[in-house]
């Protein structure tokens, strides 16, 4: 009888163990599928684009001499010295002959990397609203804002924030692209939905700072898979 109770009990826990099992993947099916839904497709060739964009080399005094081989964040692209991040968006501009828009801040950061470095990391914990001395009036003809930014101690550059302050994302497809030193996006794209819950945020890219050129045949790749 204590055999026949045994018997019993281990068919329903194996029946048990069987309908959990079966449940993982549909959960992750379902899971798959929001995540696709979140990812309209793109109409890069007849939507208006932007391409606003945050670097270090546009918001620092260059005397034309620097060495981009061995300078942080300097690289240049077409003879031009446009800073990680700003290569990435001319790579953009390329393939979507959108409209590139550098943020600019009206006072810019002191060229020496370490100054910059340390009142980068005051103004996060300050969180400050440095002024940009470059503002977009017409953000309403565009479809789809390319934002690029460097990862500045796990955040958006405080510059991005007052960029980001003055202008309507609303109704706006956002694709964020991120140049970092190993920390990705950390949680800016949780800032972004957050700040702009009704804009549809997709399709980021992120890139280590030191990869920008050898590796634009995969920024190539992730723009044509849009």
């Amino acid at each position: 009888m204590k055999k026949i109770k045994y018997i019993i009990l281990c068919i329903c826990m194996l029946t048990f163990i069987s309908a959990c099992a079966s449940d993982t993947p549909d959960t992750q099916t379902d899971t798959q599928k929001k995540t696709t839904q979140t990812n309209t497709t793109l109409d890069l060739k007849n939507q208006k684009v932007l391409i606003a964009y945050f670097t270090r080399a546009e918001n620092i005094p260059l005397q034309g001499n620097e060495d981009a081989t061995t300078s942080a964040s300097l690289v240049k692209k077409d003879g031009e010295i446009v800073g990680n991040t700003g290569y990435v968006a001319h790579v953009i501009h390329d393939v979507t002959k959108g409209t590139l828009f550098p943020i600019k801040l009206d006072e810019p950061y002191s060229a020496d990397y370490d100054i910059l470095e340390d009142l980068a990391k005051q103004q996060g914990e300050e969180n400050a609203r440095p002024k940009v001395s470059t503002i977009i009036e017409n953000i309403n003809d565009y479809d789809i804002i390319f934002l690029g930014y460097p990862n500045w101690w796990y955040d958006m550059p405080m510059g991005v924030y007052s960029f980001l302050e003055q202008v309507d994302l609303s109704d706006k497809t956002i694709i964020p692209f991120v140049t970092h030193g190993g920390s990705g996006f950390s949680d800016t794209i949780d800032t972004l939905k957050t700040m702009f819950p009704d804009a549809n945020i997709q399709n980021e890219f992120e890139i280590y700072q030191h990869d920008v050129i050898e590796k634009e045949d995969d920024i190539i790749t992730w723009l044509n898979s849009l």
